[in-house]
């Protein structure tokens, strides 16, 4: 399960303590660019195509049970291995002196 980033608050200056992130939401499908496609928790398609960088993993509270079941496995190994490529990608430009 994922949140996504309500970038719809950024430039509201009387909405900065809202908070910026909408879901839970379950991911249905990801792009090979990075891109996912999601679920609402009732299995609803949420309209749109999302940016990486625009979810965040939802972490439930203590007492809330969690869907980890219903993920495919290939969406977990591909998130793994999206993870896995980033880390690589920062360590090679560190070790090149592009980002510090």
């Amino acid at each position: 399960m994922v949140l996504l980033y309500n970038s719809s608050l950024d430039k509201q200056c009387s909405q900065k303590l809202k908070n910026k992130w909408l879901g839970p939401y379950k991911i249905r499908e990801i792009g090979e660019t990075g891109t996912y496609l999601l679920n609402e928790l009732d299995g609803t398609e949420l309209q749109g195509i999302f940016a990486g960088d625009q979810i965040k993993k939802f972490f439930a509270r203590y007492g809330v049970e969690d869907d980890k079941a219903e993920v495919p496995e290939e969406i977990v190994e591909e998130v793994e291995e999206l993870d896995e490529e980033q880390y690589e990608m920062v360590d090679a430009e560190l070790d090149m002196g592009v980002i510090w």
